[in-house]
């Protein structure tokens, strides 16, 4: 079967939510629905961003309540409960769209992830490296294309701004790091 890894993004918020931190929470969900993984499956997913902007953000939250309430509509789902209460209290005949919703994402996550500046060192076909510096000097990192927003096609020497994240070195067998949410300067 194929590995969702959005649910475990989801499992962590979730215990991030039950303790009050709610910036982590955040951090953690936007990092699960910004998976390629079908919105269909993350339905439950985005209804839990909308109740964590609900406090601060109450637009946001209806953005995320209105995108729940298609998608479930979308697929014949019945919503119930205090769900059902909250998505029945929405003006009717507006809708989301993902396109919206995806910048929104990308736009709150940046704002909350360490990004990082270096230049496109090495492309391959779907992949390549940047070099950037740290505290602890010169790096390099690997980077896919379907992480490059906007699906911009990068050269070498290109400045650009990214994110870090934990991943796996398959060919090496061992824990790695790899560029996300690149975006050319």
């Amino acid at each position: 079967s194929k590995k969702q890894f959005w649910r475990t993004y989801e499992y962590l918020g979730d215990i991030y939510a039950e303790k009050g931190e709610h910036p982590k929470a955040k951090t953690t969900y936007l990092k699960a629905v910004l998976t390629n993984d079908p919105d269909d499956m993350k339905v439950n997913l985005i209804y839990k961003l909308g109740e964590l902007f609900e406090q601060t953000d109450p637009e946001t939250a209806t953005k995320h309540y209105r995108y729940y309430k298609q998608l479930m509509d979308r697929n014949g789902w019945t919503i119930r409960g205090d769900k059902k209460t909250k998505t029945d209290s929405l003006p009717e005949n507006q809708t989301v769209s993902k396109k919206t919703l995806k910048s929104l994402w990308d736009e709150l996550y940046m704002q909350t992830a360490t990004v990082y500046n270096g230049s496109v060192q090495k492309i391959m076909t779907n992949s390549g490296f940047i070099i950037y510096e740290d505290q602890t000097g010169t790096k390099q990192i690997y980077y896919s294309n379907r992480d490059v927003k906007g699906k911009e096609i990068l050269s070498e020497g290109d400045s650009v701004d990214f994110c870090v994240e934990s991943s796996f070195d398959r060919k090496k067998n061992k824990a790695s790091t790899k560029a996300t949410h690149i975006c050319r300067k």
